[in-house]
């Protein structure tokens, strides 16, 4: 009975495949495993597939949003006011007053009794390159009328006044019908001219060049 005990004492079984080693070896002959070592239980991770479900859901609403845009594309008018080409200065607009005057006649300015102010306006391209001169009227306070192929590639506007002194375009009206384009110095300058006629986006409008006999632009 002793020796049996004894010989059990000498005896230790593999935790892994739980054969039946000699107490003095570390490692078990049949698998490898250690003999000696007490086995770490795996420990669970309960939280991981709240984890994966959170993630899951914020995917879902991610492509849902994506594909389901809620502001709409801005629809496109026909009248709309522009700043000069390539330029980023805000744009300018029509006063109160320049809407609401009384238009020159064709009588009043043939019997001179209007004195209208001319400048030389000089468009340049973005090289510094002149593109276009032109002479025309100044109305409403420093509005320019001229036909809008005369300012494509332009990106420096400056009217020369007779008197020598120079005044940069800032803004402008264009109308997608109509060929013809109205433009402005900055709206903190003025210049003393006749008041600028009603301008609508449903009346076309007509130009014709002071030094030439040509018929007017539509």
């Amino acid at each position: 009975m002793d020796t049996d005990t004894a010989d059990k004492d000498k005896i230790i079984d593999c935790p892994q495949c739980r054969i039946k080693n000699p107490i003095e070896s570390d490692i078990c002959y049949n698998c490898g495993a250690s003999l000696h070592e007490i086995p770490v239980k795996k420990t669970s991770r309960p939280w991981l597939p709240v984890i994966v479900c959170i993630l899951f859901i914020l995917s879902a609403l991610y492509f849902y949003y994506r594909s389901n845009p809620s502001i709409p594309p801005p629809s496109k008018t026909q009248a709309s006011s522009t700043d000069k080409p390539s330029s980023t200065r805000p744009q300018a607009r029509i006063s109160e007053k320049a809407s609401s005057v009384k238009p020159v006649t064709g009588s009043e300015f043939d019997a001179g009794q209007i004195s209208i102010p001319t400048g030389l306006l000089r468009i340049k391209d973005i090289a510094g390159n002149v593109i276009s001169e032109i002479t025309v009227p100044v109305v409403g306070g420093g509005w320019v009328a001229l036909p809008t192929r005369i300012s494509l590639g332009g990106s420096n506007w400056v009217l020369q006044m007779s008197s020598g002194n120079q005044l940069e375009i800032e803004g402008g009206l264009i109308n997608d019908l109509d060929q013809i384009s109205l433009w402005r110095i900055r709206e903190d300058l003025s210049i003393g001219s006749p008041d600028l006629y009603p301008w609508s986006a449903d009346k076309p409008l007509t130009w014709q060049a002071l030094s030439s006999q040509d018929p007017p632009e539509p």
